[in-house]
């Protein structure tokens, strides 16, 4: 991808985050970035096609990252504690992103297509993750993994459904940590656990 459109797609989920889409203009854009609006509207015409190129970026990420976790050399209990690691760093936020309500609330469409491709990809990459980790030995070998894939692929789409709910926990990153380590937990056989402690 072009830096300039990596760096405009940045800039504004990091506004996107803070604010809102809705609270945000493609001025504020421009002024954080200290670029023109001619140059931005040379990537982006409008605010929706911006939001549009911010989804795909956001699903394509998703995937690589799942991709380099299946072709690094850790193991897969590895990845699974380094995705509780990433909770755990999310520990001290106490709200759901106005990023996460504006596109659920004016982008319905979009939202809930990007929460399906989102599903779609951790479900795959999860599945061929608890195959490895059984064949390290790490992970039961009775485990369905497609099955446990589907499960909590299906946590993890409910939950970015319900996500006005989620909003109004007082500890929904603490709910993430738990919902994780329990994954882990319920999984590992008695060599991985050990390898937990």
């Amino acid at each position: 991808m072009n830096e300039v459109k990596e760096n405009i797609i940045k800039k504004a989920v990091e506004l996107f985050n803070q604010v809102g889409i809705r609270s945000c203009s493609m001025d504020d854009i421009c002024r954080e970035l200290g670029i023109s609006k001619k140059t931005l509207y040379q990537y982006y015409a409008t605010k929706d096609e911006l939001v549009e190129a911010m989804l795909r970026r956001h699903a394509e990420r998703a995937k690589e990252c799942a991709e380099q976790d299946e072709t690094s050399h850790v193991s897969a209990l590895d990845v699974l504690l380094h995705i509780l690691a990433s909770t755990q760093k999310m520990k001290d936020v106490r709200r759901v992103p106005p990023l996460l309500f504006d596109l659920k609330k004016y982008y319905p469409q979009q939202y809930e297509d990007h929460v399906r491709a989102l599903a779609r990809i951790n479900k795959e990459s999860m599945a061929r993750l608890i195959k490895r980790g059984i064949e390290e030995g790490d992970f039961r070998a009775d485990i369905d993994s497609e099955l446990c894939a589907t499960f909590f692929s299906e946590l993890n789409q409910q939950a970015m459904n319900n996500i006005t709910r989620l909003a109004q926990m007082e500890n929904f990153a603490e709910f993430s940590i738990f919902a994780v380590d329990l994954l882990i937990r319920g999984i590992v056989n008695e060599q991985g656990l050990a390898k937990l402690k």
